[in-house]
């Protein structure tokens, strides 16, 4: 009985590691692959920007349907049962691919794909952008609530319903901005950047004073600067590459994304018990930073590549 006790608990172990590492490398492929897809269907810069940017739309408000359809199952029928729903949702999405989705046609095919170093000049410029926007952007996500607790005193129930709602109205503005603010401005990648920026950064230091009108505020402010960023970040250095190094770059994008959310949650945690207000400080300096570096660096100064050279790469 006392084996059948350990072994029991270690096989379960066992099971959600596995599962956690087959599901998290099937996630990690989709977005990439989705991007790469993309860029090589959008021949000029406005097409490839509002591609990227309805992409991380999807992204945004998949997040937010999740987390609500998540807390509801679960307020249904305990913790588990999220987790057993979730592979029919993955089966539905499947279904959906085999029915609407087409073999790609030969010619947007590459046969030798080429690989692209992150030192790249032409693409780690916005590989550095990327990490201070996401690294700053998922430190937030990290301390909200703990700083919402700690600012005005509430319990934990009260703590869980007002950090839903901020990261609710942040999530929502940014996934409007992707999809539709962006593609009504119709603006190049790079200045997108350059306006997108300097708004995250006044959003962060709205987070700095402890009251409710500037922490809303600054969720509204984070949520548009971040969402014109985004896609600025995204479609930018796809423009200096040739067809066969796209799937290379989309990799690497999403590498770059994903190393801050491993980072993110130990540094932003262990500032906030130095002092509740150092992860907002380090965010606003991130993104005052990057702002400069994005107003002074050569690859974003010097425009980007016409049309017709776009089309020839393609």
């Amino acid at each position: 009985m006392t084996r059948g006790v350990l072994v029991g608990p270690g096989l379960v172990a066992g099971v959600m590691i596995t599962r956690g590492l087959a599901y998290g490398g099937a996630i990690a492929a989709v977005f990439p692959t989705a991007q790469a897809y993309l860029i090589s269907r959008s021949p000029t810069e406005d097409d490839r920007v509002k591609a990227v940017g309805a992409l991380g739309a999807v992204q945004g408000l998949s997040a937010i349907v999740g987390a609500i359809l998540g807390g509801s199952l679960a307020a249904l029928g305990g913790l588990l049962l999220p987790i057993s729903v979730m592979p029919f949702a993955v089966l539905a999405s499947a279904i959906v691919l085999a029915i609407y989705f087409r073999p790609q046609d030969p010619t947007f095919l590459v046969e030798q794909p080429r690989s692209i170093s992150y030192r790249n000049p032409n693409v780690l410029p916005y590989l550095i952008t990327g990490f201070a926007l996401f690294l700053s952007f998922a430190s937030i996500q990290t301390v909200l609530g703990f700083a919402v607790q700690d600012r005005f005193g509430l319990d934990a129930t009260a703590t869980a319903a007002v950090s839903a709602i901020l990261m609710l109205i942040m999530s929502v503005t940014m996934a409007i901005t992707q999809a539709w603010g962006v593609r009504r401005l119709g603006w190049e990648a790079n200045t997108l950047l350059r306006v997108g920026l300097p708004l995250a950064a006044v959003g962060y230091l709205l987070l700095v004073p402890h009251t409710w009108t500037t922490l809303v505020l600054s969720c509204l402010f984070v949520g548009v600067g971040v969402g014109m960023a985004m896609p600025g970040y995204t479609a930018g250095p796809t423009l200096y590459l040739d067809s066969d190094e796209q799937g290379s770059l989309a990799g690497l994008i999403n590498a770059n994304n994903g190393i801050t959310y491993a980072i993110a949650p130990v540094l932003s945690t262990s500032l906030y018990g130095l002092h509740p207000d150092l992860p907002f400080v380090l965010t606003l300096t991130f993104m005052a930073v990057v702002s400069i570096f994005v107003h002074l660096h050569p690859r974003f100064r010097s425009g980007t590549p016409a049309e017709s050279s776009l089309a020839a790469h393609h």
